[in-house]
């Protein structure tokens, strides 16, 4: 029997050769079944686990220059794209549907977008809106101001109570010695007095939808004196808009008149006083303007 200068048969040489031989076919087979880093293309399902890692991170990090990523969902018509230094682009053929446990949320689609769910504009302004066409279309402020005239004449008419028969209805933070209604009969020699100079309000609800765009205030002293005032209006006394707003507001024992900012219908508003220098505070007389509708 033949050796090899290490000591083994030639049986075994040949036997080694051979499992080397086995090893890398399976080596080989088992090499053509992976992703190659280079670039690959897949026939099943790609799962990434998180498994003990609390972060995995999917994605292309290094965007530079003139360069863009691109992840298909289909074809190049149904995509999500970035072009380096632009906005991310979200294509898609037949557009795009929110959804949630609850049920679909939104659609966005190439003829119309529509919402499923009330829209919380969390105090922002929707810009841009164009004139309406349809009854139930939303209303700009310059279609509203053209189909409104401006009414000299107050809203309120003179109050005996503060649930008065007219139907407007009247009331203040605090009451302690007269009425909210006496500031809006001008033959009374009373005033609303609050017990505090911060934070203290008079609210009017109307019997019907109004827009104010102009209030007017008499304060209860002769020397002029600072107000961080603002007026709200609401259509269910729980839900506000802030029509108004002026941090030196300055008020005296004259009529003062302030224009507001946002017109909208309403039927219930609020005027606030947040604080004030005043020596004396309440107000002796108060009143609304309204923009009334061209029939």
């Amino acid at each position: 029997m033949s050796v090899n200068k290490f000591g083994g048969s030639a049986n075994t040489m040949l036997t080694n050769s051979t499992s080397k031989y086995v090893d890398s076919k399976t080596l080989t087979a088992n090499l053509s079944g992976k992703v190659n880093k280079t670039g690959d293309s897949l026939s099943g399902d790609l799962n990434i686990l998180l498994t003990d890692d609390s972060l995995r991170t999917f994605g292309v990090p290094d965007i530079t220059g003139d360069k863009s990523v691109s992840l298909l969902l289909g074809d190049i018509n149904n995509q999500i794209r970035h072009n380096h230094g632009h906005a991310v682009k979200h294509a898609s053929t037949h557009g795009f549907s929110f959804t949630c446990p609850s049920g679909e949320i939104c659609k966005f689609g190439s003829n119309k977008s529509r919402f499923f769910t009330e829209i919380n504009m969390n105090n922002n302004n929707i810009t841009d809106v164009k004139t309406p066409t349809d009854d139930k279309d939303a209303v700009n402020k310059e279609y509203l101001l053209s189909r409104h005239s401006k009414n000299s004449v107050g809203l309120i008419p003179m109050l005996y109570a503060n649930n008065d028969k007219t139907g407007f209805q009247v009331s203040a933070s605090s009451e302690p010695n007269f009425f909210a209604y006496n500031i809006f009969n001008s033959y009374s020699t009373n005033a609303w007095s609050p017990t505090t100079g911060i934070n203290y309000f008079v609210k009017v609800k109307c019997p019907n939808p109004v827009i104010v765009y102009r209030f007017q205030l008499r304060g209860k002293t002769l020397a002029k004196a600072s107000y961080r005032l603002e007026l709200h209006g609401s259509t269910n006394d729980y839900n506000w808009i802030l029509l108004f707003k002026d941090e030196n507001a300055l008020l005296n024992d004259q009529i003062s008149t302030f224009d507001c900012t946002y017109l909208n219908l309403y039927s219930i508003f609020k005027i606030i006083v947040l604080s004030s220098d005043a020596t004396v505070h309440g107000f002796t007389y108060c009143q609304l303007f309204t923009m009334d509708p061209i029939v």
